[in-house]
């Protein structure tokens, strides 16, 4: 009853891919929320946390996923993804 329109009735998750997809894009670049809002979600915070560790680059790797999972017509998010790459730096 509470699940969006694009799923169909009686499924959970039809595609597991782009709910994570969009779990980690929210998480890293919300639309509608502060920064404050993201670090207090769960998600939100773990990813924060995954890209502070510097250890075998784990920030790096998670920069070359949020790379691949956005959309690059959109040139909003290609410069957002190059401000914070340049600022994890």
């Amino acid at each position: 009853t509470n699940s969006p329109r694009m799923w169909p009735r009686g499924k959970f998750c039809p595609d597991p891919i782009n709910f994570v997809r969009a779990k980690i894009l929210y998480a890293l670049l919300p639309a509608d929320a502060t920064t404050w809002r993201t670090i207090r979600s769960p998600t939100g915070f773990i990813v924060l946390c995954i890209g502070l560790v510097s250890a075998y680059g784990i920030s790096v790797w998670l920069f070359v996923l949020l790379f691949f999972f956005i959309d690059k017509r959109d040139e909003f998010q290609l410069v957002n993804y190059v401000l914070k790459f340049k600022g994890f730096q």
